[in-house]
């Protein structure tokens, strides 16, 4: 299980590469990044950490970091455009009545994603 969404830019040019990036991202990639340079948070509950050159204190810092994502991961999951937010919404309640398709939701939201200042 994971609690990272990684999106693939619809305009890429090789979305083949980017699939196999954040594929790797959550793979072996993390493993690496998390393991052995602490530059990522852990996103997979299967993940061994074996975090490399920590002290004392810093394993038992990295032991709270994890167990407090586990239990205390709520922070910030508010979309803080409205127009954006309203239209993820208004489509994931579609998608649950089965009233649209997966592909005719993302344009919708792609639609005012594009439209939308930041």
């Amino acid at each position: 299980a994971t609690d990272v969404i990684l999106c693939m830019n619809p305009e890429s040019k090789d979305k083949g590469a980017a699939f196999r990036w954040m594929n790797y991202l959550v793979n072996e990639g993390q493993e690496i990044l998390v393991n052995q340079y602490l530059e990522y948070m852990p996103s997979r509950t299967d993940m061994e950490l074996n975090v490399q050159g920590l002290n004392e204190d810093g394993q038992k810092n990295l032991e709270y970091i994890v167990e407090n994502g586990k239990t205390n991961v709520a922070g910030s999951r508010i979309i803080p455009y409205e127009d954006l937010y309203i239209a993820v919404r208004d489509a994931l309640e579609d998608l649950a009545k089965d009233e649209i398709t997966p592909e005719a939701a993302a344009a919708r939201v792609q639609k005012v994603s594009r439209n939308t200042l930041r």
